[in-house]
């Protein structure tokens, strides 16, 4: 459901989050001024909270704890620090771990985790192993690849199960938190299933549970801290428990062991004091919980197990649900409960918003979500006056206020307590009020009076598989008392279609013979007048292993009843999501049910389906939401969620446009206009829209300057902490120290940096190249040695060394320096290239490559004209006649005063002109994607000093048509993802391949032998800026022939490949 209305405002939204300051830091953004569609940076609404998987707290002082959590959503973990935690606990604002963040493709998969008190770190269970990460970005590290089990941290101690067989023991570092695997570990350990471990305080010996139908309990027979080789673990009788599934473990204070299960909707505790055990019917409804955590002195201790609690050791008679007598915001449920280290009777529990909090053993609660954006909205509606709307997440309904001046949005709300996760949401519009609403989940809600009251309205529970939901609601805008509902089975059955004509007092599953017969799941419905027809438009699914109902239908109500039609039967796709524009045309979204590929369609009112362009879309994925938004002229304009982006189709374009790019984690469910709401698995954002050419700045461009800076021994940075600030440079960094951050970019390996390297044996012995290797990251301190004083010596090419009138053939690789080589072609060219290099890794400022050089048509060099050269190709030529210098005319006095003229009228120049000694305003200490690395020992990026018209001698480049530039998009096109053909093509050695990205990306580019094996990775999961790119590609160590480069974008979101002949 998707209406479309006037724009009244620009959001201007709160957004909530924390800065991270350094001094001496100024983070600069340059942005090429090209026509596209633009969306404005999503600011976050106030809608916190969501499903969370496990918690855990450990103490930051004496008085203050920490508290982690791991969500459902794309932001994987979140930390939030509680102060005054041993008197009045005061929760602060939850963060994001920066290393599993949307954008690190964790997900909702860190099920189990535990956090070591003296070094603060997390260790956590993947599916790749197990991991450790601490709130400091890029502090994420692999402790143990393989299917882990469980995990503990216990007094500096670290204990996992691996492949249920394999217990692990060993010792966390206190500063560091390595793990040092102890003497004889691992021992052999015989579990399997759901495990958890827990150390017994009374006897110190660790205890290994799995869930099971009885469960199974191992003990260690060595102290938690005198493990050895010789450790073995064995089995705690669980006589008596019988055969029903036990889920959950606990050790009281006192070394009571606790499991617990679920007994026809009631939560039951087994303990054992010994090898008898006692089962006790708590009284407290629901399932199981996920753990049994125990909080006290060992003589008199509380016991919790999901939304129940024990006062007293876990004994019958004793169990009361939570609140236990107090109030709470929201509901908890039966996840994780965790005990404050600091103070026993503060604990951290999962609720149905979210994460909540107790100061007082249970009695009460209050929500602490701030700042958890975890939500995962599923559908959302307002009312006309933009005044009241209504949310539906997996964390349950919120409803805001006061939309338009002071919004107030409401705690998580859950119609007749009932905790599921809800799917869809819709207001009915003849209430002005906004107070009559419909909701779902599995089952339908309504309400009157603003969700202080609800009616439970229609479940189809009994005709679905479990897991179905309610998937759409449409309350038909022209007679509140219609509302349609679709529901989406999960399982292997279809969903269907029902209303009701009486205002949710009777429903109906709609089952006219011109739908498929055996259900349909049903993704959206929406409702026009048409003429005096009402008519609902649903959108449906199609299965491939049932094909039965795809894209669109269409019921019409008139004077006689119902007509059905399949509207869209001409196209067999999934439609997603409708929208209706101001005319009364319909926009549908989905994916080609055939090659899984975005689609797009529209309809006219009264009219036809017509496919609408795929140009700009990603190549796979779907379209999962579609809304009709406005532009500065008032046109409709359609946009599109496909994955973790935004795509807008302006009035009058031939493609569409990338409008932003969310974290590549992120799901986007939902897209609502007035301006732009975007719904997603972490939150909901507004976002404002905006069409038409965007004034930028001229970039600025920087070079290595040759200077004691650049030649001298790299230092690594210091810091200093300084309070409430952040970190504060020690010292200023020197160009060393950038150059070094390049070759910490560039890796293990050997960089040419000047000339063609050769692997054929008699091409070693003919021909030269510089090569720097980079053997414990030595690569800059060598390199320096070539920059300790400028050199004097004549240009000549990679053919011979010159030193006291003495000429010494150069074969192979080489490693000059300024004493024996004094060449300012070797010199110049060496730099030159290092500044390619850099900029094309974002050392120093992105784009360098791309300009173009700025000279009279005249100059030439070894029979090339250089005005309009791309520095890119100035690079690959320079290269060439380096290294194939006969073969180039570079063998002559003649030739000789060409490399001359091209290192002094050109080279230098360009190396000169950008180059700037680093000062307090023009460098910045980051990584490529802006995340500040405070402990990095060289990161360090130079900011731009000079415009390409400052410098004079390049330009910035003239986007041209794609048949002119091979591969770049034209003047009036909106900027997509491209892949040129390369060029020159056929090549030899040396060709550049060209592409264009709409946004900034993640970009593999491959070649491949006919055979398709990868013979070269020119770029491998690297950050590239939006714009025009080229690549260069040598393929000198190559045999002649046909190979193959590809280009990947975004883990698939756009591939292209494109085929090049080598002829040598």
């Amino acid at each position: 459901m998707k209406r479309t209305f006037t724009l009244f405002r620009i959001l201007e939204k709160r957004i909530s989050g924390s800065l991270l300051w350094l001094s001496l830091i100024t983070i600069q953004l340059w942005l090429h001024s090209f026509a596209v569609a633009q969306l404005g940076t999503p600011q976050v609404e106030s809608v916190y909270g969501g499903r969370i998987n496990w918690i855990s707290s450990i103490p930051t002082s004496a008085t203050s704890s920490r508290v982690f959590i791991s969500t459902e959503s794309a932001n994987s973990m979140f930390y939030a620090d509680i102060a005054n935690v041993t008197t009045v606990p005061a929760a602060g604002s939850f963060q994001v771990i920066p290393d599993l963040s949307a954008d690190d493709n964790y997900g909702s998969g860190i099920q189990r985790f535990d956090a070591d008190s003296a070094s603060g770190r997390v260790f956590l269970i993947y599916q790749t192993g197990l991991l450790s990460v601490t709130p400091t970005a890029s502090s994420l590290t692999t402790v143990v690849s393989g299917n882990i089990n469980a995990v503990l941290c216990y007094k500096g101690n670290l204990y996992f199960v691996q492949d249920g067989n394999q217990f692990h023991f060993g010792t966390i570092d206190a500063t560091t938190g390595a793990f040092t695997e102890g003497t004889g570990s691992p021992v052999a350990i015989a579990i399997s299933g759901m495990m958890m471990l827990k150390v017994n305080p009374v006897n110190n010996l660790v205890y290994a549970f799995a869930e099971g139908g009885p469960p199974t309990i191992l003990a260690s027979t060595d102290m938690y801290n005198a493990l050895s080789g010789a450790t073995t673990f064995s089995t705690i009788s669980t006589t008596g428990l019988g055969s029903d599934l036990y889920r959950g473990f606990g050790i009281g204070p006192d070394g009571r062991l606790f499991t617990g299960k679920e007994s026809s909707g009631i939560k039951a505790i087994a303990y054992t004091d010994d090898t008898t055990w006692t089962i006790v019917s708590t009284g407290v409804a629901g399932t199981y919980g996920a753990n049994i955590e125990t909080a006290g002195s060992d003589t008199n201790y509380y016991v919790y197990y999901g939304s129940g609690v024990s006062t007293h050791r876990g004994n019958d008679g004793t169990w009361a649900t939570m609140p236990n007598g107090g109030t709470a915001q929201t509901h908890p449920n039966d996840g994780a409960v965790i005990a404050d280290p600091l103070n026993s009777a503060v604990i951290y529990l999962t609720t149905d918003q979210g994460i909540g909090m107790s100061s007082d053993n249970g009695v009460n609660l209050v929500e602490i979500d701030n700042g958890v954006e975890a939500t995962q909205v599923k559908d959302f509606d307002m009312n006309a006056s933009k005044s009241t709307a209504w949310l539906a997440s997996k964390s349950g309904i919120r409803r805001v206020t006061g939309y338009q001046t002071t919004p107030v949005w409401s705690s998580a709300i859950f119609p007749n307590g009932d905790g599921s996760p809800y799917y869809s949401a819709d207001m009915d519009a003849s209430d002005t009020s906004g107070n009559t609403a419909y909701v779902g989940n599995s089952r339908i809600y309504k309400t009157t009076d603003g969700g202080t009251n609800w009616t439970q309205q229609y479940t189809a529970e009994s005709l679905f598989s479990f897991g179905s939901y309610v998937s759409t609601i449409e309350v038909d805008p022209y007679n509140s008392n219609r509302v349609w509902a679709g529901y989406y089975d999960q399982q292997q059955t279809e969903g269907g279609l029902f209303y009701t004509e009486n205002g949710g007092s009777t429903w109906s599953q709609f089952t006219s013979i011109d739908l498929p017969t055996d259900g349909m799941d049903v993704n959206d419905v929406i409702v026009s007048l048409e003429g005096t027809d009402t008519v609902a438009y649903v959108a449906v699914s199609y299965d491939l292993s049932s094909p039965a109902g795809w894209g669109v239908y269409k019921i019409k109500k008139d004077s006689t009843g119902y007509t059905v039609t399949h509207d869209m039967s001409a196209f067999v796709v999934t439609i997603r999501d409708l929208a209706l524009d101001a005319s009364g045309g319909i926009y549908a979204c989905g994916t080609d049910a055939g090659t899984n590929h975005p689609v797009a369609y529209y309809k006219a009112s009264g009219g036809s389906w017509t496919v609408l362009t795929v140009s700009g879309f990603p190549t796979s994925q779907e379209g999962r939401a579609v809304t009709v938004g406005k532009d500065s002229s008032n046109n409709d304009v359609p946009l599109v969620a496909v994955g973790s982006s935004v795509y807008v189709l302006g009035n009058g374009a031939s493609g569409w446009t990338l409008g932003y790019t969310y974290p590549a984690g992120t799901e986007i469910n939902v897209l609502y206009w007035d301006a732009l709401l975007v719904g997603t698995g972490t939150g909901i954002y507004g976002q404002s829209l905006s069409i038409g050419s965007v004034p930028a700045e001229a970039t600025k461009y920087r070079t290595f300057k040759i200077s004691d800076g650049l030649s001298s021994k790299p230092k690594k940075l210091k810091f200093k902490k300084v309070k409430s600030v952040g970190y504060r440079l020690v010292e200023m960094p020197t160009e060393a120290t950038v150059l070094a951050n390049e070759f910490v970019k560039i890796g293990k390996g050997s960089p040419v940096l000047l000339g063609l390297k050769q692997t054929a044996k008699d091409s070693v012995k003919k021909y030269a190249w510089v090569e720097f290797t980079n053997a414990q990251g030595k690569a800059a301190e060598t390199i320096g040695k070539l920059f300790t004083s400028s050199h004097t010596g004549a240009a000549y090419p990679l053919d011979s060394t010159r030193k006291n009138g003495k000429v010494k053939k150069m074969r192979g690789a080489q490693k000059p320096d300024v004493k024996n080589y004094n060449n300012i072609a070797i010199e110049q060219g060496v730099l030159f290239n290092l500044n390619l290099k850099a900029s094309s890794d974002s050392i120093l400022p992105y784009g360098f490559g791309n300009l173009v050089l700025n000279v009279s048509n005249t100059l030439m060099y070894a029979g090339r004209q250089l005005n309009g050269m791309s520095l890119t190709n100035l690079g690959a030529l320079l290269d060439t006649t380096m290294t194939f210098w006969n073969q180039n005319g570079i063998n002559s006095t003649e030739g000789y005063a060409q490399l001359q003229m091209l290192i002094d009228s050109v080279i230098k120049p360009i190396n000169d002109g950008f180059g700037k000694d680093i000062d307090t305003t023009n460098f910045i200490i980051t990584d490529s994607t802006g995340m500040i690395k405070n402990k990095a020992p060289y990161a360090v990026h130079l900011l731009g000093v000079k415009t390409a018209d400052e410098v004079g001698i390049v330009k910035e480049p003239t986007v041209k048509t794609q048949s002119e530039t091979h591969g770049l998009v034209g003047n009036n096109e909106p900027l997509r993802f491209t892949l040129g053909q390369n060029y020159p093509n056929p090549f030899n050695p040396v060709t550049v391949i060209a592409y264009t990205l709409p946004s900034n990306s993640i970009v593999s580019l491959k070649v491949y032998d006919v055979l398709g094996r990868e013979v070269a990775a020119l770029m491998n999961n690297e950050l590239n800026v939006a714009g025009a790119h080229s690549v260069e590609f040598d393929a000198s160590r190559l045999s002649s022939g046909v190979y193959f480069y590809r280009l990947n974008v975004n883990n698939g979101e756009f591939t292209a490949m494109k085929k090049m002949l080598l002829l040598k």
